[in-house]
């Protein structure tokens, strides 16, 4: 196909503030959308749609030039930026798209639910039919496990060196809580979108990515977690300020092409005395007696002569079905391990009182768990699939996510 440009719609564009967004899909069936971040509008929240979007694609489209067939959807007039995926409309065994981030006009898409291999497959064409226009960053946000950051929303900006290109966030780990451990966050691009670790160093198998800086350049002090948040570790390092300057070099997204310096004044390496931490287990209260609480000390785990920790809940009534769980450090949510980047799951195959025991190595982060009826006989599986999850505005969020996530078309609270 070729592009087409017409001298009209480049008139058009021109004189009007905003025009609504389109987003135009090829598919056999009428895909559903689910989205977040979107700047003037409204948010894609359980207040409106429950997951995976009970918004399909209803109208169809055939462009003028080409007589290419699409579906159609189309943002409220209010959205000036939005992100989103595309999915099969089913709660269970969902299918689904990657995301498709900092959206600004109408975008193009041909969209397989199986590619061959048995994976779906997200094809952008728009600019055989458009042009996308150049993003632009308005504003630097962080969002992260201080309270005074908070995971929901971008609430302290970063100091802007040079509009729309560069940024500095400093912080003094003095003014924190005292007991603060670590901290872990990320930056927030126009308040909509995440960007981590991962999105400006080299991934997590350090293969080189274009635009990203190696590795082995972060400072000893800047760790990643495993769901690719920033993290600085306070009982290994303090300083009386943690500086990080941020520079978009341009692009068609507001998420990506990003390098990052980071500075310490005064850094200073900690020794700390090791201490065993108390591990605990929180999860659905069905399981754990209480909904999602990592004080509750009747499942704190006790460590073996193997040095494993358990935890065995005696008589637990269970009806079948899925049931998930969190591995706790110190009574505190700043460390969690469950399964991947989500919870781990028991699922129970027929109903009835369990003896449920939790084995958790805290060397490689291993939580495992069992569950035998009154008899003996085991009737459980681990379901070791990794579980995406979302939060209530549709952007995927990973392990370290604070509050309500959806998790396999289901509410889930991650604390």
């Amino acid at each position: 196909m070729k592009k087409i440009f017409t001298l009209i719609l480049m008139s058009v564009m021109t004189v009007a503030a905003h025009a609504a967004i389109n987003i135009y899909v090829q598919c056999e069936t009428a895909p559903f959308i689910w989205w977040w971040g979107a700047d003037g509008g409204l948010q894609n929240s359980d207040k409106l749609y429950s997951w995976p979007g009970t918004i399909q694609f209803t109208e169809k489209y055939t462009h003028p030039d080409t007589g290419d067939e699409f579906w159609m959807y189309t943002f409220p007039d209010e959205v000036t930026i939005v992100s989103f995926l595309l999915n099969n409309g089913e709660s269970e065994g969902t299918k689904q798209t990657g995301d498709v981030k900092d959206v600004v006009s109408d975008r193009y898409f041909i969209l397989s639910w199986d590619d061959g291999e048995g994976n779906v497959s997200l094809q952008d064409v728009t600019e055989d039919y458009t042009e996308i226009p150049d993003a632009e960053v308005k504003t630097l946000g962080i969002s992260g496990s201080i309270e005074a950051w908070g995971w929901d929303d971008p609430t302290v900006f970063a100091e802007v060196i040079e509009a729309g290109k560069t940024f500095k966030f400093s912080f003094d780990p003095s003014t924190f809580p005292a007991g603060t451990k670590n901290v872990a966050f990320k930056f927030r691009p126009n308040g909509t979108s995440w960007m981590g670790y991962w999105d400006v160093y080299y991934n997590a198998e350090e293969e080189p990515v274009a635009g990203k800086t190696p590795n082995s350049e972060a400072p000893k002090w800047l760790e990643a977690t495993g769901d690719g948040n920033f993290k600085v570790d306070l009982t290994k390092y303090t300083a009386s300020a943690f500086t990080f300057t941020l520079t978009w070099n341009g692009g068609k997204s507001a998420t990506e092409n990003w390098t990052i310096k980071c500075e310490a004044t005064n850094l200073e390496e900690l020794d700390p005395e090791p201490v065993d931490k108390t591990w605990t287990i929180a999860g659905v209260p069905d399981l754990c007696g209480a909904e999602w609480d990592p004080t509750n000390v009747a499942n704190d785990m006790v460590k073996g002569d193997d040095g494993l920790y358990k935890l065995t809940l005696t008589g637990v009534e269970l009806a079948a079905g899925n049931y998930e769980f969190k591995v706790v450090a110190d009574h505190d949510w700043s460390e969690s391990y469950g399964e991947g980047s989500g919870n781990k799951i028991l699922t129970i195959e027929a109903a009835g009182t369990y003896d449920v025991t939790f084995t958790f190595n805290a060397e490689t982060k291993e939580l495992s768990v069992e569950a035998v009826v009154s008899t003996g006989i085991k009737n459980v599986k681990n379901n070791t699939k990794s579980s995406a999850m979302y939060n209530l505005q549709g952007q995927r969020v990973q392990e370290g996510f604070r509050g309500v996530v959806i998790m396999n078309g289901r509410k889930v609270v991650m604390k």
